[in-house]
């Protein structure tokens, strides 16, 4: 028998030191962060003069297949109807002075810093706090500032804040991440992605976080640097929600996570999910730590469809992303669809139920040797070709009753997971099929 491949895993490693979010745009339209919708705001166009936004059906992240959205769906989706987008003005270049914001005209973003420059569209760099330099465009909105409330945390896509609009009072998520220049500017892939990300604000879907708004810019001279040589530092406005699902599920007294509240919380994110797959959105990395969990206990998924964005912050930090939610095709090297997100999502109902995780593999072949030693080793046909692992790598393993490894979930969700965690990708449940499954449809015992 083969001896078991092994991978030594990457180093821990901590995100480079990050600045302060710079004072930066608010919105005159005052929306509600939370349960509550808030009035959606289109950008007239992010790309060269001329282009237009696309809409939010092309938005194609991660790979162009995606598996069709069922045609019905039980499970009470929500009524999303999108509402009527508001026009914006242009962008605006904001610098920041001893707190304050000093608003200044940009032209159009396609004239944004190009590589080996030290200047933007708007002119030399102006001063700010302590010899720091700050210049900003606004990608999406219209201008005011945020106050920095305190870190919420680093990682390998970027830096997050906790800040407020003094103005309106209201609390986002500032999340910093750096996005390549070329010789042309800022990509007008990159503005596409967030614009097709913006528009789906529309349609006010309550297990999406929103993406409030885009801008740009430099908060130090160090950051000045940065850009020049290594990218251009971009942050992400999204809506604030206190604690994420793996906080929730850390601090769930015993006997653990009720079980309507675990069918409660896996319809949801699948409701999230579904909605994504169907404006072509795949999100790649769902875990505890994108899904976001309100004051009244709902779901949000965060993170989404910005894989252009954080592939290039990725390469800027040593912090390693969790291979415990990857599938075995991405895990493989291969190409991938929606179904990576819908094993993710089994992974997750698992460890609802389980409060650990179902798969906590140290390297990719030690996460593959896990997965296989509950859902067996696929056979020599199955295996795809040309990958980094090969077939004989890995012992021969049997398939295991999934009650022997999650005892405490019903048999319907037990076999939702089964249907969910499959080698082959095209026989993986769609979303949409998940959400029809018995273990959401049946009347609770």
């Amino acid at each position: 028998m083969a001896e078991r491949s092994r991978r030594p895993s990457s180093e821990l490693g901590s995100d480079p030191a990050s600045s302060p979010p710079p004072a930066k745009k608010p919105r005159t339209t005052s929306g509600d962060y939370g349960e509550s919708g808030e009035s959606s705001v289109e950008p007239k166009s992010l790309g060269e003069p001329g282009t237009t936004t696309p809409p939010p059906v092309t938005s194609s992240v991660g790979s162009e297949h995606t598996e069709p959205r069922g045609a019905d769906q039980t499970g009470g989706q929500p009524d999303e109807r999108p509402s009527a987008p508001s026009p914006v003005p242009g962008p605006s270049g904001i610098t920041e002075a001893e707190g304050d914001v000093i608003v200044v005209p940009l032209p159009p973003l396609s004239l944004l810093p190009k590589s080996g420059s030290g200047e933007t569209s708007a002119g030399q760099l102006e001063p700010g706090i302590a010899g720091a330099f700050t210049v900003q465009a606004s990608l999406m909105g219209e201008s005011t500032h945020y106050q920095e409330l305190s870190l919420i945390g680093n990682g390998a896509y970027g830096t997050v804040y906790k800040a407020k609009d003094p103005a309106s009072g209201q609390v986002v998520a500032l999340k910093k991440v750096r996005v390549p220049i070329t010789d042309d500017g800022l990509p007008t892939s990159t503005l596409r992605e967030i614009a097709a990300l913006k528009q789906l604000d529309q349609f006010e879907h309550p297990h999406i976080v929103k993406l409030l708004d885009v801008c740009q810019g430099l908060s130090t001279e160090d950051e000045r640097s940065e850009t020049v040589n290594r990218g251009l530092t971009l942050w992400l406005v999204f809506e604030h929600v206190e604690r994420d699902l793996a906080s929730f599920m850390a601090s769930c007294p015993p006997p653990g996570i009720p079980g309507n509240k675990i069918k409660q919380m896996s319809r949801e994110i699948l409701l999230g999910v579904d909605f994504l797959h169907s404006h072509r959105i795949v999100h790649r990395d769902l875990k505890p730590q994108n899904l976001l969990v309100t004051s009244q206990g709902r779901i949000k998924i965060a993170d989404f469809g910005l894989a252009k964005i954080y592939d290039f912050e990725m390469r800027l930090t040593s912090v390693v992303v969790t291979l415990w939610y990857r599938s075995p095709e991405v895990l493989l090297g291969c190409a991938y669809a929606t179904p990576v997100d819908i094993w993710s999502v089994g992974c997750i109902l698992a460890e609802l139920s389980r409060l650990e995780p179902l798969f906590p593999g140290t390297s990719e072949g030690d996460q593959l040797d896990r997965i296989f030693q509950v859902i067996g080793t696929p056979s020599q046909q199955e295996w795809p070709e040309d990958v980094s692992l090969g077939w004989t790598a890995f012992p021969h393993r049997q398939p295991v009753p999934l009650r022997s490894v999650i005892p405490d979930l019903p048999d319907p969700g037990l076999d939702l997971i089964q249907k969910i965690l499959k080698f082959n990708q095209r026989s993986r449940l769609t979303a949409a099929q998940a959400l029809n499954h018995r273990y959401f449809t049946a009347e609770s015992s």
